[in-house]
C-alpha cells in the first residue's frame, strides 16, 4: 500500500448512520492481501500438518490392487417357445443395462462367487493338512490349547451361513461395475490386498453371470416344455374328436349330428371354433324315448347343425394347432438340452502389477489442498470472531485520522500458531528500539524513515513541537516507534529530546541508558534540575534523553504531576527543535496527553481489537486532543 495515497486520507465522519453501508466497509483487494499476508504462516502450517498426516497414511495403509475384466452382456432375444412368428429384436436401452448391472451386484451372482471361494478355501485347507509339516489354521487350536480346552467344535449351519454372508458383503463393497461407453460391454473391477485374489474374484464373477444366464434359459425351457406337454395332450384329444365327427358325418350322410361337449375349448382359448354336433337319427322305441328332449332342453334343428365344410375346417384347424405346438415342444426340448447365451467374458482379468491405492502423489496433493482450505477457513473464522482491525482503511476510519506510516517487521516464525508469539520477545524489544542504527538498510528501517517524515509533516502543519506517541495496548511496541523516530530526527541534525513517561517492560531506559543518576520523577518532584537528569545518547550526540526509571509503579501519573510535566516541556521547547514523548498506555493515556501538543497513535493490524480502538478514539475526543495521525506498527 502506498503511503502517499494513505496520507491524503482525510478525517472521516464517525457519526454516520449505522443503517447505511459505508463504501470503505466493503471488502477490497487490500483487505484480502492483508488477510493472506498475516495468516499465511498459519495456513502453511495447517497444510504441512495435513501433508504429514497424508504421508503417514501412505506409509502405513495396506496397499490394494484392482483387477478389471470386460463382460459382454446378451441382447434381447426370444426365450419362449416359437409358436408364433418371432418379433424383431429390440436393442437394449439404458434401464435394461442398469438392470444387468444390478443383477451382477445381486446376492444370487455374488452368492455363487462366495460359494466358489469357500470351496477353493476348503480344498486349500485340505491340501495344507496333508502336506508336512502341519500348519495351524485360524479355525484350529494349537496342541497346548487342544490339550487344555479340547478341539474346536465343527461350525454349525448358522455359522456357515453367517460366514457366507460376510463374504458376500465384502465382495459387494469392493466390487465395481460400469458400462463402457454406449456399448453392451460392462467393466468389472474388484479391489483386494492380494492381486491374485482380486483377479480370481473378477473372473469368477463373470463366469457366474454367464452360468446364471445359461441356467435361467434351461429353467425357462423346462417350464415351457411342461406347459406344452399338458396342452398338446388336450389338443390331440380335440383333434381326434373333430376327425371322428367328420368321419361320422361322411358315413351317415346326414347333416344332423348329436351335440358333443367341448368344455375344454374355453380353457385353450379356442372358443371361436364351431361347436361339434351329431346328426339326429330316427328314434324308435326306447331309443326315441331316451333321445327325446327334456322340457328345459333346446332342440337342435337341421338349420343349426354344422355342415361338412365346417366340420372339415374345424378338424384342419385343430391339426394345424397341434402341429404348431408339437414344433414348439421340439424346439423347447432342444433348448433345454443345449442351453446357450451370447453373454461371455471378452477380457479376463490378470493379477495387477501396480497398486491402485493409496496413491502417494494424489494423497499428498490432496492433503496439502485440504490443509490449505482448512487453515484458511480457521483463519477466516478467527478474524471474524475476534473482531480485530483487519486493514489500514478500517484503522483510519475508526480513529478519524490519516495513516502516517505502516511498519511490518514480523518474521514468519513469529506468526506460527501457538509458539510464534513467545519466541525471544524480550530480546526483540531491545533490538527494535535501535533498528535504524543497527539495521539501517532493512525494509523496516526504510518504513520508519517514511513514518518519521510523515510525522514531521503533520507536526509542522499544526505547529507542534512536543509530540506524544503511545500505543493502544501494552502488547504494541510503541516505544520502538518513538525511539527510532527520535533517532532519525537526531541523525538529520536536529536537536531532539526524547522523554520516557511509561515505566515497565517497554521502558527505553533499558535499551538506551545503562544507569541513571536522576530520572524524570526527580525533576518533577524538584529533587533535581532538568540539566542533571538529561543525558546524551552515546551513539547520536544530537539526541538527549530524559527517562523515568523502569521500576516506577503504573499509577505514577496524577494531575499535579502532569501539570508539572507540561511546564517542564514548555520550558525545554526553546532548547530543542523536536520533543518526542513516549506516553503510557492504558488509563493514564488521556491524562498525560494534556502535556503535549500533538498525539500519534500506534496500533497493530490483526492484533488491535475494534473495542480498544473505539475506546481510544472516544478518550481523545473527550480530552479534546485530536490525533495527528495513526501508525500501523508490527514488530517481530
Amino acid at each position: 500500500m502506498r503511503f502517499d495515497n494513505l496520507r491524503s486520507v482525510q478525517n472521516t465522519n464517525i457519526h454516520q448512520d449505522d443503517d447505511g453501508i459505508r463504501p470503505s466497509e466493503l471488502l477490497s483487494i487490500a483487505d484480502v492481501i492483508s488477510f493472506f499476508k498475516h495468516f499465511w504462516p498459519f495456513i502453511a502450517s495447517a497444510s504441512i500438518a495435513c501433508a504429514i498426516l497424508g504421508l503417514l497414511y501412505v506409509l502405513t495403509a495396506t496397499p490394494t490392487y484392482t483387477a478389471t475384466a470386460q463382460l459382454l452382456i446378451e441382447t434381447n432375444q426370444a426365450s419362449g417357445p416359437t409358436i408364433m412368428t418371432p418379433e424383431a429384436v429390440v436393442s437394449l436401452d439404458t434401464p435394461q443395462i442398469e438392470s444387468e448391472i444390478a443383477v451382477l451386484n445381486s446376492e444370487q451372482i455374488v452368492g455363487r462367487v462366495a460359494k466358489t471361494l469357500l470351496k477353493g478355501d476348503a480344498k486349500a485347507d485340505a491340501a495344507d493338512k496333508t502336506s508336512p509339516p502341519p500348519t495351524a489354521s485360524t479355525n484350529e487350536r494349537g496342541w497346548l490349547s487342544r490339550l487344555l480346552f479340547g478341539a474346536l467344535p465343527p461350525p454349525t449351519p448358522a455359522q456357515e451361513a453367517e460366514k457366507l454372508r460376510q463374504i458376500e458383503l465384502t465382495i459387494q463393497s469392493n466390487l465395481g461395475v460400469k458400462r463402457v461407453g454406449l456399448s453392451y460391454v460392462l467393466e468389472l473391477s474388484y479391489r483386494d490386498p492380494d492381486p491374485k485374489k482380486a483377479a480370481e474374484i473378477v473372473n469368477t464373477l463373470g463366469d457366474a453371470y454367464v452360468q446364471d444366464k445359461i441356467d435361467g434359459r434351461a429353467s425357462a425351457a423346462r417350464r415351457n416344455s411342461l406347459w406344452l406337454e399338458s396342452r398338446i395332450e388336450e389338443i390331440r384329444r380335440l383333434m381326434n374328436e373333430a376327425a371322428i365327427d367328420v368321419q361320422e358325418f361322411k358315413a351317415r350322410r346326414d347333416y344332423r349330428l348329436a351335440d358333443r361337449p367341448t368344455s375344454s375349448d374355453s380353457n385353450l382359448g379356442l372358443d371361436f371354433l364351431p361347436k361339434p354336433t351329431s346328426p339326429a337319427s330316427p328314434a324308435t322305441g326306447d331309443s326315441a324315448a331316451k333321445a327325446a328332449p327334456k322340457d328345459n332342453q333346446a332342440v337342435t334343428t337341421p338349420q343349426e347343425a354344422p355342415t361338412l365344410e365346417e366340420l372339415d375346417s374345424r378338424a384342419l384347424t385343430y391339426q394345424k394347432i397341434y402341429e404348431s405346438y408339437l414344433r414348439a415342444y421340439t424346439d423347447t426340448v432342444q433348448r433345454q438340452s443345449y442351453p446357450s447365451t451370447s453373454a461371455r467374458l471378452i477380457t479376463r482379468a490378470q493379477p495387477p502389477k501396480r497398486k491402485s491405492s493409496p496413491k502417494g502423489t494424489l494423497t499428498l496433493l490432496g492433503s496439502l489442498i485440504f490443509g490449505g482450505i482448512l487453515g484458511a477457513g480457521a483463519a477466516l473464522a478467527m478474524s471474524v470472531l475476534n473482531e480485530r482491525v483487519r486493514s489500514s482503511n478500517q484503522l483510519m476510519r475508526h480513529i478519524g485520522a490519516p495513516l502516517l506510516g505502516e511498519i511490518d517487521d514480523t518474521r514468519w516464525r513469529s506468526r506460527l500458531p501457538i509458539v510464534g508469539k513467545h519466541l525471544g520477545r524480550q530480546q526483540r524489544r531491545k533490538r527494535n528500539a535501535l533498528i535504524v542504527v543497527s539495521h539501517p538498510q532493512s525494509p523496516d528501517a526504510r518504513q520508519l524513515v517514511k513514518t518519521a517524515a510523515a510525522i514531521n509533516d503533520a507536526a509542522n502543519a499544526r505547529g507542534a513541537v512536543a509530540i506524544g506517541i503511545f500505543g493502544i495496548s501494552k502488547a504494541i511496541d510503541d516505544a520502538a516507534v518513538c525511539s527510532n523516530v527520535a533517532l532519525l530526527n537526531a541523525r538529520a541534525g536536529k536537536r531532539t529530546l526524547l522523554i520516557e513517561t511509561e515505566p515497565g517492560r517497554t521502558n527505553l531506559a533499558a535499551s538506551l541508558v545503562s544507569d541513571l543518576q536522576f530520572d524524570l520523577k526527580d525533576v518533577i518532584e524538584g529533587r533535581a534540575e532538568p540539566e542533571a537528569a538529561i543525558v546524551q545518547y552515546d551513539i547520536e550526540p544530537a539526541l538527549s534523553l530524559l527517562l523515568v526509571d523502569k521500576t516506577e509503579a503504573a499509577g505514577f501519573w496524577t494531575l499535579q504531576r502532569v501539570a508539572k510535566l507540561s511546564e517542564l516541556i514548555k520550558s525545554l521547547s526553546g532548547s530543542y527543535e523536536n520533543i518526542f514523548v513516549h506516553l503510557p498506555s492504558g488509563s493514564d493515556t488521556e491524562v498525560v496527553t494534556k502535556a503535549v501538543e500533538g498525539v500519534v497513535i500506534v496500533a497493530e493490524i490483526w492484533q488491535t481489537s475494534l473495542a480498544e480502538l473505539e475506546d481510544v478514539a472516544s478518550r481523545m475526543r473527550i480530552v479534546g486532543q485530536p490525533p495527528l495521525g495513526v501508525v500501523s506498527a508490527k514488530f517481530s
